[in-house]
Protein backbone atom coordinates (compact mmCIF):
# COMPACT_ATOMS: atom_id res chain seq x y z
CA UNK A 1 0.00 0.00 0.00
CA UNK A 2 1.10 3.55 -0.91
CA UNK A 3 0.38 6.88 0.21
CA UNK A 4 1.19 10.37 -0.60
CA UNK A 5 0.92 13.29 1.69
CA UNK A 6 3.08 16.62 1.49
CA UNK A 7 3.90 16.30 5.31
CA UNK A 8 6.39 13.91 6.15
CA UNK A 9 6.03 13.85 9.85
CA UNK A 10 2.44 11.97 9.53
CA UNK A 11 1.18 9.13 11.32
CA UNK A 12 -0.65 6.59 8.52
CA UNK A 13 -2.54 3.83 9.26
CA UNK A 14 -4.38 1.41 6.44
CA UNK A 15 -6.73 -0.69 6.76
CA UNK A 16 -8.78 -3.52 4.45
CA UNK A 17 -11.79 -4.84 4.79
CA UNK A 18 -14.25 -7.09 3.69
CA UNK A 19 -17.49 -8.54 5.12
CA UNK A 20 -16.22 -7.97 8.94
CA UNK A 21 -12.65 -9.27 7.92
CA UNK A 22 -10.15 -6.50 8.11
CA UNK A 23 -6.42 -6.53 7.21
CA UNK A 24 -4.38 -3.62 8.80
CA UNK A 25 -0.67 -2.15 8.91
CA UNK A 26 1.31 0.84 10.15
CA UNK A 27 2.81 2.87 6.61
CA UNK A 28 6.05 3.88 7.04
CA UNK A 29 8.14 6.69 5.06
CA UNK A 30 11.35 4.70 5.42
CA UNK A 31 12.60 5.30 1.66
CA UNK A 32 12.63 1.29 1.28
CA UNK A 33 9.34 0.66 -0.60
CA UNK A 34 9.24 2.36 -2.95
CA UNK A 35 11.57 5.21 -4.43
CA UNK A 36 14.34 5.15 -2.11
CA UNK A 37 14.09 8.67 -0.93
CA UNK A 38 13.14 9.17 3.21
CA UNK A 39 11.44 12.45 4.19
CA UNK A 40 9.26 13.19 1.08
CA UNK A 41 5.92 12.25 2.29
CA UNK A 42 5.88 8.69 0.10
CA UNK A 43 4.34 6.00 2.47
CA UNK A 44 4.12 2.22 2.31
CA UNK A 45 4.36 -0.98 3.88
CA UNK A 46 2.55 -4.21 2.66
CA UNK A 47 -0.84 -5.44 3.73
CA UNK A 48 -2.24 -9.00 2.94
CA UNK A 49 -5.08 -10.86 2.67
CA UNK A 50 -4.19 -14.19 3.96
CA UNK A 51 -7.82 -15.77 5.51
CA UNK A 52 -9.76 -17.75 3.31
CA UNK A 53 -12.40 -17.14 1.65
CA UNK A 54 -11.29 -12.96 2.09
CA UNK A 55 -7.85 -13.31 -0.23
CA UNK A 56 -9.86 -12.15 -3.12
CA UNK A 57 -12.54 -9.66 -4.37
CA UNK A 58 -13.44 -6.18 -3.91
CA UNK A 59 -12.56 -4.64 -0.53
CA UNK A 60 -12.85 -1.15 1.27
CA UNK A 61 -9.67 0.83 1.48
CA UNK A 62 -9.36 3.40 4.19
CA UNK A 63 -6.00 5.49 5.32
CA UNK A 64 -6.39 7.22 8.73
CA UNK A 65 -4.08 10.16 8.64
CA UNK A 66 -2.88 11.83 12.03
CA UNK A 67 -0.63 14.95 11.91
CA UNK A 68 0.82 15.72 15.22
CA UNK A 69 2.14 18.75 14.43
CA UNK A 70 -1.10 20.43 13.97
CA UNK A 71 -3.28 18.05 16.29
CA UNK A 72 -5.34 17.63 12.91
CA UNK A 73 -6.73 14.17 11.28
CA UNK A 74 -7.98 12.67 7.93
CA UNK A 75 -9.91 9.94 6.88
CA UNK A 76 -9.49 8.69 3.11
CA UNK A 77 -11.43 5.72 2.01
CA UNK A 78 -11.69 3.71 -1.52
CA UNK A 79 -12.69 0.68 -3.16
CA UNK A 80 -9.94 -1.20 -4.79
CA UNK A 81 -10.27 -5.42 -6.13
CA UNK A 82 -7.79 -7.88 -5.20
CA UNK A 83 -7.24 -10.80 -7.66
CA UNK A 84 -6.66 -14.13 -6.46
CA UNK A 85 -3.31 -15.49 -5.04
CA UNK A 86 -1.04 -17.88 -5.91
CA UNK A 87 -2.32 -21.18 -4.92
CA UNK A 88 0.24 -21.92 -2.21
CA UNK A 89 -0.24 -21.59 0.97
CA UNK A 90 2.16 -19.32 1.82
CA UNK A 91 2.21 -16.99 -1.32
CA UNK A 92 4.11 -14.45 -0.30
CA UNK A 93 8.13 -14.71 0.48
CA UNK A 94 9.96 -17.95 0.38
CA UNK A 95 13.85 -18.49 1.10
CA UNK A 96 15.39 -22.40 0.55
CA UNK A 97 16.98 -23.27 3.62
CA UNK A 98 19.54 -26.54 3.33
CA UNK A 99 20.41 -29.41 5.65
CA UNK A 100 22.32 -28.10 8.12
CA UNK A 101 22.54 -24.72 9.63
CA UNK A 102 21.18 -21.54 8.33
CA UNK A 103 21.66 -18.54 9.93
CA UNK A 104 18.21 -16.72 8.71
CA UNK A 105 15.67 -14.55 10.80
CA UNK A 106 12.25 -13.74 10.33
CA UNK A 107 11.61 -10.12 8.89
CA UNK A 108 8.11 -10.96 8.26
CA UNK A 109 6.03 -12.10 11.13
CA UNK A 110 2.11 -12.46 11.66
CA UNK A 111 0.41 -9.25 13.37
CA UNK A 112 -2.75 -9.02 15.30
CA UNK A 113 -6.13 -8.13 14.00
CA UNK A 114 -5.20 -4.33 14.44
CA UNK A 115 -2.00 -4.47 12.63
CA UNK A 116 -0.22 -4.09 15.57
CA UNK A 117 3.49 -5.46 16.06
CA UNK A 118 3.79 -8.14 18.25
CA UNK A 119 7.67 -7.97 18.52
CA UNK A 120 7.66 -7.66 21.57
CA UNK A 121 5.77 -10.67 22.89
CA UNK A 122 7.28 -12.63 19.74
CA UNK A 123 5.50 -14.86 17.57
CA UNK A 124 5.47 -19.02 18.48
CA UNK A 125 7.75 -21.06 17.21
CA UNK A 126 5.74 -23.49 16.05
CA UNK A 127 3.57 -20.71 14.22
CA UNK A 128 6.40 -19.35 12.33
CA UNK A 129 7.92 -22.55 11.04
CA UNK A 130 4.76 -24.48 9.98
CA UNK A 131 6.36 -24.50 6.39
CA UNK A 132 9.67 -26.51 7.63
CA UNK A 133 8.16 -29.28 9.75
CA UNK A 134 9.35 -32.14 10.05
CA UNK A 135 12.61 -31.02 9.10
CA UNK A 136 13.61 -28.36 11.73
CA UNK A 137 15.19 -29.43 14.64
CA UNK A 138 16.51 -26.59 16.50
CA UNK A 139 16.72 -23.36 16.90
CA UNK A 140 19.51 -21.30 18.54
CA UNK A 141 19.53 -17.41 19.84
CA UNK A 142 22.44 -16.54 21.75
CA UNK A 143 22.72 -19.46 24.71
CA UNK A 144 18.64 -19.98 24.38
CA UNK A 145 17.35 -22.34 22.15
CA UNK A 146 14.12 -24.33 21.42
CA UNK A 147 14.37 -28.41 20.02
CA UNK A 148 12.26 -30.28 18.34
CA UNK A 149 11.73 -33.91 18.99
CA UNK A 150 8.99 -36.69 20.16
CA UNK A 151 6.80 -34.66 17.50
CA UNK A 152 6.69 -31.30 20.12
CA UNK A 153 8.77 -28.96 20.99
CA UNK A 154 11.15 -28.43 23.84
CA UNK A 155 11.70 -24.33 25.01
CA UNK A 156 15.09 -23.82 26.75
CA UNK A 157 14.91 -19.88 26.92
CA UNK A 158 13.71 -19.21 23.51
CA UNK A 159 10.10 -19.89 23.28
CA UNK A 160 9.06 -17.24 20.57
CA UNK A 161 10.53 -15.38 17.51
CA UNK A 162 10.68 -11.86 16.76
CA UNK A 163 11.22 -9.89 13.41
CA UNK A 164 14.36 -7.64 14.08
CA UNK A 165 16.31 -10.36 15.66
CA UNK A 166 18.75 -13.03 14.10
CA UNK A 167 18.96 -17.14 14.62
CA UNK A 168 20.78 -20.24 13.76
CA UNK A 169 18.20 -22.86 12.28
CA UNK A 170 19.31 -27.01 12.05
CA UNK A 171 17.78 -28.38 9.02
CA UNK A 172 17.79 -32.53 8.51
CA UNK A 173 17.00 -32.80 5.03
CA UNK A 174 18.53 -34.37 1.79
CA UNK A 175 16.90 -31.34 -0.18
CA UNK A 176 16.48 -28.02 0.14
CA UNK A 177 13.65 -26.79 2.32
CA UNK A 178 11.10 -24.06 1.95
CA UNK A 179 10.65 -20.99 5.08
CA UNK A 180 7.27 -19.12 4.14
CA UNK A 181 6.53 -16.37 6.16
CA UNK A 182 3.42 -14.90 6.79
CA UNK A 183 2.75 -10.61 7.94
CA UNK A 184 3.68 -7.58 7.17
CA UNK A 185 7.61 -6.55 6.45
CA UNK A 186 8.89 -4.73 9.83
CA UNK A 187 10.09 -1.35 9.84
CA UNK A 188 12.87 -1.02 8.35
CA UNK A 189 14.11 2.28 9.85
CA UNK A 190 13.38 0.50 13.49
CA UNK A 191 16.48 1.31 15.72
CA UNK A 192 18.49 -1.57 17.02
CA UNK A 193 20.51 -0.93 20.59
CA UNK A 194 24.47 -1.84 20.36
CA UNK A 195 25.86 -2.21 23.73
CA UNK A 196 29.94 -1.89 23.93
CA UNK A 197 32.13 -5.39 23.86
CA UNK A 198 28.33 -7.60 23.70
CA UNK A 199 27.70 -9.70 20.28
CA UNK A 200 24.28 -9.00 18.61
CA UNK A 201 22.30 -11.14 16.62
CA UNK A 202 20.40 -9.60 13.96
CA UNK A 203 18.14 -10.53 10.45
CA UNK A 204 19.04 -7.97 7.45
CA UNK A 205 14.84 -7.03 6.77
CA UNK A 206 15.17 -5.14 3.02
CA UNK A 207 14.77 -6.86 -0.50
CA UNK A 208 17.71 -5.16 -1.41
CA UNK A 209 21.41 -7.00 -2.06
CA UNK A 210 23.69 -4.85 -0.19
CA UNK A 211 27.65 -4.93 1.08
CA UNK A 212 27.66 -4.83 4.77
CA UNK A 213 29.69 -1.89 5.16
CA UNK A 214 26.39 0.06 3.52
CA UNK A 215 23.88 -1.78 5.35
CA UNK A 216 25.92 -1.01 8.91
CA UNK A 217 26.65 2.87 7.67
CA UNK A 218 25.37 4.63 10.64
CA UNK A 219 27.30 1.94 13.33
CA UNK A 220 30.34 1.20 11.01
CA UNK A 221 32.37 3.16 13.05
CA UNK A 222 30.72 1.33 16.38
CA UNK A 223 31.75 -1.67 15.00
CA UNK A 224 34.73 -4.79 14.93
CA UNK A 225 33.64 -7.95 13.70
CA UNK A 226 30.88 -8.89 11.91
CA UNK A 227 29.97 -12.72 11.27
CA UNK A 228 27.34 -14.26 9.18
CA UNK A 229 26.83 -18.00 7.53
CA UNK A 230 29.39 -17.89 5.01
CA UNK A 231 31.68 -15.26 5.69
CA UNK A 232 33.01 -13.01 7.95
CA UNK A 233 35.10 -9.90 8.21
CA UNK A 234 37.15 -8.10 10.77
CA UNK A 235 38.24 -4.30 10.96
CA UNK A 236 42.00 -3.88 12.21
CA UNK A 237 44.01 -0.71 12.30
CA UNK A 238 41.08 0.57 10.73
CA UNK A 239 40.72 -1.57 7.73
CA UNK A 240 38.24 -3.81 7.29
CA UNK A 241 39.25 -7.56 6.10
CA UNK A 242 37.79 -10.36 4.38
CA UNK A 243 38.43 -12.86 1.77
CA UNK A 244 39.83 -12.70 -1.77
CA UNK A 245 37.60 -13.98 -3.58
CA UNK A 246 35.15 -11.15 -3.44
CA UNK A 247 33.18 -8.67 -0.99
CA UNK A 248 30.85 -9.83 1.15
CA UNK A 249 27.39 -9.07 1.00
CA UNK A 250 24.13 -9.49 2.78
CA UNK A 251 20.86 -10.86 1.22
CA UNK A 252 16.98 -10.51 2.80
CA UNK A 253 16.67 -12.45 5.85
CA UNK A 254 20.24 -13.16 6.27
CA UNK A 255 20.82 -13.29 10.22
CA UNK A 256 24.37 -11.75 11.38
CA UNK A 257 26.72 -11.84 14.47
CA UNK A 258 27.56 -8.04 15.23
CA UNK A 259 30.30 -6.88 17.75
CA UNK A 260 29.95 -3.49 19.19
CA UNK A 261 33.02 -1.77 20.30
CA UNK A 262 30.87 1.29 21.53
CA UNK A 263 27.33 1.84 22.05
CA UNK A 264 25.49 2.91 19.61
CA UNK A 265 21.50 2.55 17.55
CA UNK A 266 21.78 0.31 14.05
CA UNK A 267 18.93 1.73 11.16
CA UNK A 268 19.57 -0.31 8.10
CA UNK A 269 20.52 1.95 5.29
CA UNK A 270 19.70 1.56 1.93
CA UNK A 271 22.51 0.22 -0.69
CA UNK A 272 24.21 2.42 -2.67
CA UNK A 273 25.64 0.09 -5.36
CA UNK A 274 24.69 -3.22 -6.77
CA UNK A 275 26.92 -5.85 -5.20
CA UNK A 276 29.23 -8.19 -7.59
CA UNK A 277 28.15 -11.66 -5.88
CA UNK A 278 31.62 -14.19 -6.56
CA UNK A 279 30.37 -17.17 -4.92
CA UNK A 280 32.96 -19.68 -3.90
CA UNK A 281 33.61 -23.01 -5.42
CA UNK A 282 32.71 -26.18 -3.15
CA UNK A 283 35.20 -27.92 -2.35
CA UNK A 284 35.44 -31.69 -3.88
CA UNK A 285 38.00 -33.99 -1.84
CA UNK A 286 37.72 -32.20 1.33
CA UNK A 287 34.12 -33.12 3.13
CA UNK A 288 32.91 -31.28 6.82
CA UNK A 289 30.29 -30.47 8.64
CA UNK A 290 29.04 -26.97 9.36
CA UNK A 291 28.25 -26.38 12.95
CA UNK A 292 26.51 -23.23 14.66
CA UNK A 293 29.65 -21.48 15.53
CA UNK A 294 33.01 -21.09 13.42
CA UNK A 295 36.61 -19.23 14.12
CA UNK A 296 37.85 -18.06 10.62
CA UNK A 297 41.59 -18.65 9.42
CA UNK A 298 42.85 -16.76 6.68
CA UNK A 299 45.57 -17.76 4.26
CA UNK A 300 47.72 -15.15 2.94
CA UNK A 301 49.97 -17.25 0.81
CA UNK A 302 51.17 -20.68 0.31
CA UNK A 303 55.05 -20.80 0.27
CA UNK A 304 56.87 -23.07 -2.26
CA UNK A 305 54.90 -25.30 -4.49
CA UNK A 306 51.73 -23.22 -5.72
CA UNK A 307 49.74 -25.88 -7.70
CA UNK A 308 47.03 -26.81 -5.20
CA UNK A 309 43.14 -26.82 -5.96
CA UNK A 310 41.85 -27.20 -2.33
CA UNK A 311 43.07 -26.74 1.19
CA UNK A 312 41.50 -28.65 4.09
CA UNK A 313 41.80 -27.73 8.07
CA UNK A 314 41.91 -30.72 10.43
CA UNK A 315 41.32 -31.47 14.53
CA UNK A 316 41.84 -34.60 15.91
CA UNK A 317 41.47 -36.48 12.58
CA UNK A 318 38.30 -34.87 11.46
CA UNK A 319 37.79 -32.20 8.47
CA UNK A 320 36.62 -29.27 10.20
CA UNK A 321 36.28 -26.75 7.08
CA UNK A 322 37.76 -26.53 3.79
CA UNK A 323 38.09 -24.00 0.43
CA UNK A 324 39.10 -23.72 -3.08
CA UNK A 325 41.95 -22.02 -3.94
CA UNK A 326 40.57 -19.37 -6.18
CA UNK A 327 42.65 -16.34 -4.41
CA UNK A 328 44.24 -14.67 -1.78
CA UNK A 329 43.87 -14.44 1.35
CA UNK A 330 42.03 -17.85 1.59
CA UNK A 331 39.32 -17.45 4.16
CA UNK A 332 38.21 -20.80 5.91
CA UNK A 333 35.57 -20.98 8.41
CA UNK A 334 36.77 -23.53 10.97
CA UNK A 335 34.10 -25.52 12.94
CA UNK A 336 36.37 -26.17 15.64
CA UNK A 337 36.05 -27.33 19.35
CA UNK A 338 37.49 -25.03 21.66
CA UNK A 339 39.75 -26.45 24.05
CA UNK A 340 38.22 -26.44 27.12
CA UNK A 341 35.50 -28.57 25.34
CA UNK A 342 38.63 -30.77 24.62
CA UNK A 343 39.14 -30.01 20.56
CA UNK A 344 42.70 -30.67 19.92
CA UNK A 345 45.07 -28.04 17.62
CA UNK A 346 44.21 -27.60 13.97
CA UNK A 347 46.16 -29.17 11.25
CA UNK A 348 46.21 -28.19 7.38
CA UNK A 349 46.49 -30.41 3.86
CA UNK A 350 46.48 -29.14 0.37
CA UNK A 351 45.33 -31.37 -2.22
CA UNK A 352 46.77 -30.99 -5.89
CA UNK A 353 44.99 -31.39 -9.34
CA UNK A 354 46.95 -34.74 -9.81
CA UNK A 355 45.63 -36.08 -6.24
CA UNK A 356 48.65 -36.00 -4.37
CA UNK A 357 48.17 -34.45 -0.66
CA UNK A 358 50.92 -33.04 1.73
CA UNK A 359 50.86 -31.85 4.71
CA UNK A 360 50.80 -28.07 5.12
CA UNK A 361 52.48 -25.49 8.05
CA UNK A 362 51.56 -22.52 9.19
CA UNK A 363 54.11 -19.84 9.48
CA UNK A 364 53.63 -16.55 11.11
CA UNK A 365 55.41 -14.27 13.43
CA UNK A 366 52.22 -12.62 14.67
CA UNK A 367 50.52 -15.50 16.26
CA UNK A 368 52.20 -18.84 18.46
CA UNK A 369 52.38 -21.43 16.43
CA UNK A 370 53.52 -25.33 17.11
CA UNK A 371 56.01 -25.38 14.51
CA UNK A 372 56.67 -29.12 15.95
CA UNK A 373 55.43 -31.95 14.33
CA UNK A 374 52.23 -32.26 13.86
CA UNK A 375 52.63 -28.55 12.92
CA UNK A 376 49.24 -27.55 14.21
CA UNK A 377 47.97 -24.47 15.18
CA UNK A 378 45.37 -23.78 18.88
CA UNK A 379 42.17 -23.40 18.04
CA UNK A 380 40.58 -20.22 19.12
CA UNK A 381 36.62 -18.92 20.06
CA UNK A 382 35.68 -16.52 17.35
CA UNK A 383 39.28 -16.51 16.13
CA UNK A 384 40.45 -14.45 13.02
CA UNK A 385 43.88 -15.17 12.11
CA UNK A 386 45.75 -14.51 9.36
CA UNK A 387 49.19 -16.13 8.77
CA UNK A 388 50.80 -18.52 5.69
CA UNK A 389 50.96 -22.07 4.95
CA UNK A 390 54.34 -23.88 4.09
CA UNK A 391 54.72 -27.66 2.12
CA UNK A 392 58.63 -27.72 4.06
CA UNK A 393 60.03 -28.98 0.93
CA UNK A 394 57.68 -31.30 0.02
CA UNK A 395 57.37 -31.44 -4.16
CA UNK A 396 54.51 -31.82 -6.31
CA UNK A 397 54.84 -33.48 -9.67
CA UNK A 398 52.60 -30.35 -12.35
CA UNK A 399 49.91 -31.01 -14.02
CA UNK A 400 48.40 -29.69 -16.99
CA UNK A 401 45.35 -27.45 -15.04
CA UNK A 402 43.41 -24.66 -16.08
CA UNK A 403 42.30 -22.98 -12.38
CA UNK A 404 38.86 -21.12 -12.21
CA UNK A 405 39.21 -17.24 -13.13
CA UNK A 406 38.93 -14.59 -10.57
CA UNK A 407 36.25 -12.91 -9.90
CA UNK A 408 33.65 -14.75 -11.74
CA UNK A 409 31.51 -12.87 -12.60
CA UNK A 410 33.56 -10.47 -13.62
CA UNK A 411 33.35 -6.48 -14.46
CA UNK A 412 35.23 -5.16 -16.26
CA UNK A 413 38.83 -7.51 -15.86
CA UNK A 414 39.58 -10.97 -14.60
CA UNK A 415 42.47 -12.81 -13.53
CA UNK A 416 42.55 -16.23 -15.18
CA UNK A 417 45.61 -18.89 -13.45
CA UNK A 418 46.84 -22.09 -15.54
CA UNK A 419 49.89 -24.75 -14.66
CA UNK A 420 52.28 -26.30 -17.15
CA UNK A 421 53.92 -29.41 -16.03
CA UNK A 422 56.69 -28.20 -19.18
CA UNK A 423 57.78 -25.83 -20.85
CA UNK A 424 56.40 -25.55 -24.05
CA UNK A 425 54.28 -23.09 -26.14
CA UNK A 426 50.91 -22.09 -24.63
CA UNK A 427 47.73 -20.97 -26.30
CA UNK A 428 45.06 -19.37 -24.59
CA UNK A 429 41.96 -18.14 -25.93
CA UNK A 430 38.93 -16.54 -25.08
CA UNK A 431 35.49 -18.00 -27.14
CA UNK A 432 32.52 -16.80 -26.81
CA UNK A 433 29.15 -18.86 -26.97
CA UNK A 434 28.46 -19.26 -30.36
CA UNK A 435 32.29 -20.63 -30.59
CA UNK A 436 33.99 -17.67 -32.12
CA UNK A 437 37.48 -16.14 -31.26
CA UNK A 438 37.44 -13.20 -28.85
CA UNK A 439 40.58 -12.52 -27.67
CA UNK A 440 44.20 -14.46 -27.88
CA UNK A 441 45.46 -13.93 -24.83
CA UNK A 442 48.81 -15.78 -25.30
CA UNK A 443 50.62 -17.85 -28.16
CA UNK A 444 53.99 -18.16 -26.71
CA UNK A 445 56.99 -20.10 -25.02
CA UNK A 446 56.55 -20.70 -21.43
CA UNK A 447 58.29 -22.20 -18.42
CA UNK A 448 56.91 -25.49 -16.14
CA UNK A 449 54.99 -24.17 -13.24
CA UNK A 450 52.26 -21.88 -12.89
CA UNK A 451 50.97 -18.55 -14.89
CA UNK A 452 48.40 -16.21 -14.49
CA UNK A 453 47.39 -13.62 -17.26
CA UNK A 454 44.72 -10.99 -16.88
CA UNK A 455 41.74 -10.41 -19.45
CA UNK A 456 40.96 -6.91 -19.47
CA UNK A 457 37.04 -7.97 -21.12
CA UNK A 458 38.14 -6.61 -24.58
CA UNK A 459 38.11 -8.37 -27.86
CA UNK A 460 41.32 -8.47 -30.06
CA UNK A 461 40.13 -5.38 -31.50
CA UNK A 462 40.30 -3.40 -28.05
CA UNK A 463 36.81 -3.37 -27.92
CA UNK A 464 34.81 -4.19 -24.64
CA UNK A 465 32.64 -7.16 -24.82
CA UNK A 466 29.32 -7.55 -23.69
CA UNK A 467 27.52 -9.38 -21.11
CA UNK A 468 27.44 -12.68 -21.41
CA UNK A 469 29.02 -16.32 -20.84
CA UNK A 470 32.84 -16.99 -22.24
CA UNK A 471 35.05 -19.68 -22.26
CA UNK A 472 39.04 -19.67 -21.56
CA UNK A 473 40.24 -22.29 -23.93
CA UNK A 474 44.11 -23.44 -22.41
CA UNK A 475 45.77 -25.73 -24.79
CA UNK A 476 49.70 -27.52 -24.32
CA UNK A 477 51.05 -29.90 -26.16
CA UNK A 478 48.00 -31.74 -27.60
CA UNK A 479 45.78 -31.26 -24.27
CA UNK A 480 43.09 -28.83 -23.96
CA UNK A 481 41.19 -27.81 -20.72
CA UNK A 482 38.05 -24.59 -20.93
CA UNK A 483 36.69 -23.05 -18.03
CA UNK A 484 33.49 -21.12 -18.39
CA UNK A 485 33.68 -16.70 -17.48
CA UNK A 486 30.76 -14.51 -16.82
CA UNK A 487 31.14 -10.84 -17.31
CA UNK A 488 28.40 -8.91 -15.72
CA UNK A 489 27.77 -5.51 -16.92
Amino acid sequence: MNYVTPVSDALIYATLEKNGCQYSANLYDDGNHNDGNADDGLYANYIYAYSEPYQHGDFDLSFVIDIPSINGQRVVKQNIYLKRPQTNSYPFVTRNLHKGWNWVGYPRLKRDEFGVSKDEFGVSIEYANLSLAPYLHKILYFEDSAQYSNNHWNYYGLNSLKSPDGYKLRIDSTEDVKLYELGTIVDTLMMHPLYQGQWHWYTYPCYEKVYPQEALLNVINNIDYIMAEKWSMKKENGVWIFGGLGRPYLKYGDSIMIRATQNGALVWNNPYTTPLIVEPQKPIHFTFEDKPEYETLMIESIEGNQDFSEIGVFQDGECIGARVIQAYPIQILAYSTPPEEGGGNLSFLLYSDNKAVVTAIPSSDLYEINTDPPYSLAPEHFGFRGFSLKTDGQQLPVVLSLHSNYPNPFNPSTTISFSIPSSSNVKLTVYNIRGQVVRELSNAMMERGRHIIQWDGKDDRNSSVSSGLYFARLEHCGETKVRKMMLVK
